[in-house]
């Protein structure tokens, strides 16, 4: 029987989640306050450019790992091939 491997966590660790979850608490404090309409809407649209120019890079990036891969793939069969 397979015994459970315990992980001990790092004081950097265990600083590094409690940043997180300050930063996860405060962006909920500002998300629940609110704030005007004209400066919600100023918000969501230069977020949305952002988040948008974000989507088109990570779907590009993927689509090139995905080619670089069935490039490197198809070089290797060749040379064993060869």
């Amino acid at each position: 029987m397979r015994q459970a491997t315990r992980y001990s966590r790092s004081p950097n660790r265990n600083r590094h989640s409690l940043r997180i979850g300050c930063a996860i608490l405060a962006l909920h404090l500002g998300i629940a306050t609110g704030c005007e309409e004209e400066v919600a809407d100023q918000f969501r649209d230069a977020a949305a450019t952002s988040l948008e120019a974000g989507f088109k890079q990570i779907f590009d990036g993927l689509i090139e790992g995905a080619f670089a891969a069935f490039v490197v793939g198809t070089q290797d069969e060749a040379a064993a091939d060869g």
